[in-house]
């Protein structure tokens, strides 16, 4: 099963000054499950777990990312203009992982894991989360000479939770 949607938006309040933004979301679940019946070693050969085995395993991701921003553009003259660009972006994962499992059934019939004479259970998160700041700005000279200064400040949760975030010129 997954789940995709998206929204994006624009806003130009002035014809130089304009608000850009999109929202999105993936949501995808997977279902496992693994079985053999209580003596399914007919012919003898097979020596593990012989009195059956169920696994049921569920994966759940969910992705969620933002990225807005501002754009300002501006003649000063006939000659030389800029454009500004402000923004943020960020991305949150998160997965979930749960699911059961054991082996021994007691008997023919049975084939659930809660009833299997040696159980285990399995239950995850993780979740990880990026974010950044950024602007940029543009000067430009008759349309053909140009100077571009920006810098950007990312955060990751991967950075650990002491860690500051890091400037990128």
């Amino acid at each position: 099963r997954s789940y995709l949607s998206a929204l994006d938006a624009q806003y130009t309040p002035l014809p130089e000054l304009s608000f850009m933004g999109t929202v999105g979301v993936d949501y995808t679940s997977e279902t496992t499950t693994n079985f053999g019946p209580f003596g399914y070693n007919v012919d003898g050969v097979i020596g593990d777990h012989v009195l059956g085995y169920k696994g049921i395993y569920q994966w759940n991701d969910r992705e969620v990312t933002v990225d807005l921003k501002a754009n300002w553009t501006r003649d000063f003259t006939k000659t030389l203009n800029s454009q500004f660009i402000a923004g943020v972006q960020g991305f949150i994962s998160r997965q979930k992982f749960p699911g059961s499992n054991g082996y021994d059934f007691p008997g023919p019939g049975v084939a659930i894991t809660s009833a299997t004479g040696v159980q285990y259970a399995n239950d995850g998160v993780t979740e990880t989360v990026n974010g950044g700041y950024f602007v940029q700005e543009q000067l430009g000279y008759k349309n053909y000479l140009y100077l571009t200064a920006g810098a950007r400040y990312d955060y990751s949760s991967a950075f650990g939770k002491s860690a500051a975030g890091v400037v990128y010129p």
